[in-house]
C-alpha cells in the first residue's frame, strides 16, 4: 500500500512540474490618438480612439480629410525573463465612418517615448518597422506582434509602444475603445501566450 502511495505522490509531483501553456492579458499603460486636423489637441482622456482619415464633423470630402493615428503602450516590465510563444494585440472596433475597412492600414513601433496626456499630432513620435496587419473587422480585431513583444520583454530595444495608422487617400475611419472606457471588457489588450509558471494579468488603471 505504501508503495502505491509513494508512486502516486511522485506522479503528482511530476505532473505539477510539467510546464503549462498559459496566457496573460496586459492592458495599456498609455493610449491616445493624434489627429492631423487638430494638431495641438490632446485626446488622452477620451474613452475611444480613432484610426483613419477624416474631416471635421464627419466631412467625407477626401480633400478635407486628415489622418488620425492611435498610439498604444503596454508595460511589460513585470514579465521580464519569460519566453513567449506568441503575442496578440486586440482592439475592439465599434464605430466606422465612410468606407470600411480603410485601405493602407499599418501598425508600427513608436520610435520615441510619449505620454497619453501630452500626445498631439505636432509632438507625435516617429515610427519604424511597420507592417501590414489583417484587414480591420467589427468587434475584436487582432494583430500578431510576437517578435516585438519578445524584444520588449528582453529589453532588446526600448518599449515605446506602437502606432496603428493608415495612409488612406479616401475619407474613412474607425473607432476603438480605450482604457478610459469603464471596465476592461472592451479595452485594448496585449495577450501573451507562453509556457511556464502562472503570471497575473495587469490591472486597468484609468
Amino acid at each position: 500500500m505504501l508503495k502505491y502511495f509513494i508512486v502516486t505522490i511522485v506522479l503528482l509531483l511530476a505532473v505539477s512540474c510539467v510546464p503549462q501553456a498559459r496566457t496573460v492579458t496586459v492592458y495599456p499603460s498609455n493610449d491616445s490618438f493624434a489627429w492631423e486636423w487638430a494638431p495641438s489637441n490632446n485626446y488622452g482622456s477620451w474613452s475611444h480612439s480613432r484610426i483613419g482619415k477624416r474631416g471635421l464633423n464627419l466631412q467625407l470630402d477626401p480633400n478635407r480629410g486628415k489622418h488620425v493615428w492611435t498610439a498604444l503602450m503596454f508595460d511589460l516590465t513585470p514579465y521580464s525573463g519569460i519566453t513567449i510563444d506568441s503575442a496578440i494585440v486586440a482592439v475592439y472596433i465599434y464605430e466606422t465612418v465612410g468606407t470600411f475597412p480603410p485601405n493602407e492600414v499599418w501598425i508600427a513601433k513608436c520610435s520615441d517615448d510619449w505620454e497619453e496626456n501630452d500626445l498631439t499630432w505636432n509632438n507625435r513620435p516617429g515610427y519604424h518597422n511597420w507592417l501590414v496587419p489583417p484587414a480591420p473587422q467589427y468587434a475584436w480585431w487582432t494583430i500578431d506582434v510576437t517578435t516585438w513583444a519578445q524584444a520588449w520583454i528582453d529589453e532588446a530595444y526600448p518599449n515605446y509602444g506602437l502606432w496603428i495608422g493608415t495612409n488612406a487617400t479616401s475619407v474613412s475611419d474607425f473607432w476603438i475603445y480605450t482604457k478610459e472606457e469603464p471596465g476592461t471588457e472592451v479595452d485594448p489588450q496585449l495577450i501573451l501566450y507562453y509556457t511556464g509558471i502562472n503570471l497575473e494579468s495587469s490591472s486597468d488603471e484609468n
